[in-house]
């Protein structure tokens, strides 16, 4: 109930609001009864339908309310992500570490080693997918820039002198 009549912190409403076009009534609400100054449901036919065409405006009007912040926080929050995002760009011939996400089964995750390499970048295919290789006859691997990090030490060839 609580998550139900609370206002979110991105659209600015209550889940109930959003669903049901009024606010949801708590236990306070049973024990004591309505607000003094809250409208009951119109009983008469022409008042139905004058609650419903009010409801159908408030509902829209909510639901538009909800958009507008939904594309405020999106944007903050794009704007919040992007400033601790960061983008390596390698180019052909840098060395770099490979993430392995392959594990054994026995042995802890702690013990076992996270990168593999080095790696020669050996194609930039975009500005985040890169083909590597470990030598020169090993196969190929097409990777995101995310599972990369650069290597500094010296290479020769694709080992490690």
């Amino acid at each position: 109930m609580a998550y139900r009549s609370s206002e979110h912190e991105t659209t600015k409403l209550s889940p109930c609001m959003l669903m049901l076009g009024r606010k949801i009534e708590l236990p306070i609400d049973l024990i004591y009864g309505p607000h003094p100054q809250r409208d009951e449901f119109p009983i008469e036919t022409e008042a139905a339908n004058a609650y419903v065409q009010k409801l159908q405006t408030l509902m829209w009007d909510v639901q538009q309310k909800a958009r507008k912040n939904l594309i405020t926080a999106s944007n903050r929050q794009k704007r919040q992500y992007d400033l601790r995002a960061n983008q390596n760009s390698y180019k052909v011939g840098d060395s770099v570490w490979l993430n392995i996400l392959a594990r054994v089964k026995h042995i802890s995750q702690k013990l076992q080693k996270q990168w593999d390499g080095p790696y020669i970048i050996t194609e930039v295919i975009s500005d985040v997918i890169y083909r590597i290789q470990k030598s020169p006859n090993s196969k190929f691997q097409v990777v995101h820039h995310d599972k990369l990090k650069r290597f500094y030490g010296k290479v020769d060839n694709g080992f490690v002198n």
